[in-house]
């Protein structure tokens, strides 16, 4: 595993492998980039950029593919955290900092690492309490 950005406190770690009964983009049990709506549940907390400045993420309850599915998206598997953007900005509101919660809403990736938090990152339509 290899850190790659720190969290208050903590460490966002991404897997450099998964497991062969993972799913993969090949298998047909990953999520799909925009224009398809995606659901991820896990845990909503603050990221920092590497000038030290917060962004929303979500540490899904298990990792995550996405397939690109012939779209101009790379296939990105094994994701641990994902940015969240709400109406543009990657700000998490605070009654959802820390908390379980499910989001809704489209995937895809930066091309500018000074532009997006992770390379793939969520427009969020909804987040929800998730059980």
């Amino acid at each position: 595993m290899k850190s790659i950005l720190p969290f208050t406190g903590i460490a966002i770690y991404v897997a450099l492998s998964t497991p062969a009964a993972a799913a993969s983009p090949g298998n047909g049990k990953c999520l799909q980039f925009d224009p398809a709506k995606s659901t991820i549940v896990g845990k909503a907390t603050l990221g920092r950029y590497p000038n030290g400045g917060p962004f929303a993420a979500i540490v899904p309850d298990k990792p995550v593919c996405i397939a690109g599915g012939g779209t101009d998206y790379t296939d990105a598997n094994g994701l641990t955290v994902l940015a969240l953007y709400f109406n543009g900005k990657s700000v998490l509101p605070k009654q959802w900092q820390g908390k379980h919660v499910a989001v809704s809403g489209l995937l895809r990736q930066g091309v500018d690492p000074h532009e997006v938090a992770t390379p793939n990152f969520m427009l969020v339509d909804s987040i929800k309490a998730a059980h």
